[in-house]
């Protein structure tokens, strides 16, 4: 992806009221670093358990958690983990995840009301849930909010379980 290019796509979809974005890229978590993220998360897993983990996230804490998480049955693809969180969500929040990954940009309140067809408190709660799931990210743009899938890893596995009628 050319440099900047997700920063002018949230400037285009936010206008003026877009707020200065600044990416930065952070190396991986170290093992010692994951070991206390899963520590942290009360992960009580067996040593070669938490090795397996901490070696399919890849250092990364979003996919560590989502792994950690997960059912008793360790899972090494991120993105049927995803696609199984999105499965378990409501269906005005699933809708609402689906517009804000397929549009490949954020997106304003109004837009993604319109593109989900979810208005009013359902979305109000729909967007409160996904970002509680650590799902999309919540930008104040001045007078408005964007809404946007929190990792592109999120918004690649959505898109592609999306069918393409919905």
């Amino acid at each position: 992806e050319p440099e900047g290019a997700r920063e002018r796509a949230f400037r285009e979809a936010c206008g003026d009221r877009a707020p200065a974005v600044r990416e930065l890229s952070l190396p991986p978590l170290d093992a010692g670093s994951c070991e206390r993220v899963l520590a942290a998360l009360g992960v009580a897993r067996t040593a070669e358990q938490r090795a397996a983990i901490v070696a399919a996230s890849g250092g990364n804490p979003f996919f560590l958690s989502a792994l950690a998480v997960s059912s008793d049955e360790l899972s090494a693809d991120v993105d049927a983990l995803i696609v199984a969180r999105v499965a378990r969500l409501d269906e005005p929040a699933r809708r609402v995840l689906q517009a804000a990954c397929v549009a490949d940009r954020p997106l304003t309140r109004a837009s993604l009301s319109a593109v989900s067809g979810v208005r009013g408190a359902r979305e109000l709660a729909a967007v409160a849930s996904l970002r509680a799931a650590r799902l999309v990210s919540v930008y104040r743009a001045r007078d408005d909010e964007c809404i946007d899938a929190r990792h592109d890893r999120v918004r690649e596995a959505v898109s592609r379980a999306t069918p393409a009628d919905e």
